[in-house]
């Protein structure tokens, strides 16, 4: 029916074929004494469910082991999310689409979480903490995005320091006090003191409270770099995600 034809457009040749389809659809077969049309409104139609009021949506399945900080990796999106600490070490299913991520232990679903797409973040609930860290976290006030922000507000090297702080523990809530420690610091020694003494610790192998205050104690970020040298670079260590991490 439509060899001889030229369409210019898809949309043209989709709304011809509409048409031809509609008037086989409603001519009459000779075998049925009735349209195609006739026999699905007489024989199927009736026997249809209701379409789903909602879209239906693709779901996604992997799975991962969970961390001794009571986290499990999403690896499409490198995101981290938490389920109850008493499952530490097992392997669980993670079943997830656009809106959210649902974490299952064999057939029991044990956590379920807004999807978040930003790499190397954490999402994390309160209550599957382990209590130890859920009650250290209420008397303080403190988040690892607080001690992040706090960092930023002093300069780079000190966010920086904060960050691997964070990222030195298993649990980042055990290094809380540390952070709280790099920060006092600055009442005592000012803003570019703490930036520069935290800029010093970064060149060495290791980060800590101990070494920024021993730097300040020392007077060491007062010393001048001589002109021509600069301070050694910490090489790129896998354990080390960086300030990203936290965005």
């Amino acid at each position: 029916r439509m060899r001889n034809e030229r369409h210019l457009s898809l949309k043209s040749l989709k709304y011809h074929v509409g048409e031809l389809l509609d008037k086989v659809n409603h001519r009459i077969m000779k075998a049925y004494g009735q349209s195609r049309i006739e026999r699905y409104s007489a024989e199927e139609k009736p026997l249809l469910a209701p379409l789903p009021v909602t879209a239906f949506t693709y779901k996604h399945q992997t799975v991962g082991k969970v961390k001794k900080n009571y986290h499990v990796t999403l690896g499409e999106d490198m995101h981290l999310y938490s389920v109850p600490h008493e499952h530490i070490g097992k392997e669980v299913t993670l079943i997830y689409d656009d809106d959210a991520v649902e974490i299952f232990l064999g057939f029991n679903r044990i956590a379920v979480h807004r999807r978040d797409t930003r790499r190397n973040g954490y999402t994390t609930l309160k209550e599957h903490m382990p209590e130890s860290h859920r009650h250290y976290a209420l008397m303080k006030g403190w988040t690892q995005d607080d001690f992040i922000q706090k960092g930023q507000n002093i300069g780079p090297h000190t966010q920086e320091v904060l960050v691997r702080i964070l990222c030195a523990r298993a649990f980042p809530e055990q290094a809380y006090d540390a952070c709280i420690g790099v920060l006092r610091l600055e009442k005592g020694y000012g803003k570019e003191r703490l930036e520069k003494a935290c800029s010093i610790a970064l060149s060495g192998p290791k980060v800590s409270y101990r070494i920024v205050r021993t730097i300040l104690e020392n007077n060491r970020d007062k010393l001048m770099v001589p002109k021509g040298e600069t301070a050694a670079v910490l090489p790129f260590h896998e354990n080390i995600r960086g300030k990203h991490a936290f965005n």
